[in-house]
């Protein structure tokens, strides 16, 4: 573990830390090595490979052609044109594979970037997304190539199979959701769900996981973990 600053400001996106740390991460790693940047919900269900080069995850929801887009585009500097030219490349999100020779310079340009979103131009619930559209714009005033690959597996319902790599547990349903441990009182039940997924889906694979995890820390001197789940964890 290492300190980082907070890069948290008023009337600013309030995931500037997910970037801005990114840039002091860089400086612990050699030239020729990678950083991997994760969103706190998300578990490794499988073995993984991933490319060797400035990559992100699909997701398939992103468009750039929104209004609030394309302006905080123009207001850092880029034409909606260039912008949507680019945009098949860059519609991706977690995992992001960064050159760790990059990530100084892509961390500063991204959190620029993400200062050119204004909060009254959209849903709040948006907020979520603008830092994967920040990060668009970053690589595309840098000039820089984006290899886009499919590793992740979203809770898209009790019954989605897994597939892949990472589980990205971010939309929640009836049956189970992370949203619903925000207090302080709630957090810890989280330990101790009795929700029953499907077997071979993305829900079971992460019960399993919480599961495996909580027999961990009862059979363990550790004290059980306290299971806060703020912002997007």
């Amino acid at each position: 573990m290492r300190q980082a600053p907070s890069y948290l400001c008023e009337k600013r996106l309030i995931t500037r830390n997910t970037v801005g740390t990114l840039i002091h991460a860089a400086s612990l790693l050699e030239s020729d090595q990678f950083l991997v940047l994760c969103d706190p919900d998300m578990v490794f269900a499988r073995e993984i490979e991933l490319p060797s080069q400035l990559g992100g995850n699909f997701y398939h929801y992103l468009q750039y052609d929104q209004p609030h887009i394309v302006s905080a585009a123009e207001r850092f500097g880029l034409a909606r044109d260039t912008l949507l030219r680019k945009q098949e490349q860059i519609c991706c999100g977690v995992p992001y594979v960064i050159p760790a020779v990059h990530a100084a310079r892509l961390g500063k340009t991204w959190l620029e970037a993400m200062d050119c979103f204004r909060l009254d131009e959209r849903a709040w619930d948006s907020i979520w997304l603008d830092v994967m559209y920040a990060f668009g714009l970053a690589v595309t005033k840098l000039g820089w190539n984006v290899a886009r690959f499919d590793l992740v597996d979203m809770d898209e319902g009790p019954d989605m199979p897994l597939q892949h790599s990472f589980v990205h547990y971010c939309l929640g349903d009836a049956g189970w959701d992370k949203r619903w441990f925000r207090s302080e009182e709630k957090a810890d039940e989280v330990w101790d769900s009795t929700f029953e997924a499907p077997d071979g889906t993305v829900a079971q694979e992460l019960f399993a996981q919480i599961r495996e995890a909580r027999e961990f820390y009862r059979g363990s001197s550790l004290d059980m973990p306290r299971a806060k789940i703020c912002g997007r964890t």
